[in-house]
């Protein structure tokens, strides 16, 4: 009688794990769906982390090389040094 006992307590024990692995919430769809989320928000930190590379070699650049930040005045600020002639060519978009 005991052994039969300790038999179903086994048996029951075993059908509980094996619900909460394949059919509950907290098993394998939650580890999938983890591992998923996991690889998306690696690829992302991959990315920000190239961006920030660029950014502190930017940084770094700015920081040593006066022609680096002449460069940058020109192109981003639109800054000309004195006596320097400054065209601007426009295409004309209108129809000949």
């Amino acid at each position: 009688m005991q052994l039969r006992l300790l038999v179903f307590l086994l048996f029951m024990c075993v059908l509980s794990l094996t619900y909460q692995l394949y059919i509950s919430d907290a098993g394998l769809k939650r580890n999938k769906a983890l591992s998923a989320e996991l690889s998306s928000v690696e690829s992302v930190n991959a990315s920000l982390k190239a961006r920030s590379r660029k950014v502190l070699d930017d940084i770094n650049a700015l920081k040593k090389e006066n022609n680096a930040l002449e460069a940058r005045a020109r192109t981003d600020l639109g800054m000309i040094k004195k006596n320097e002639a400054y065209y601007q060519f426009v295409e004309d978009d209108s129809p000949r």
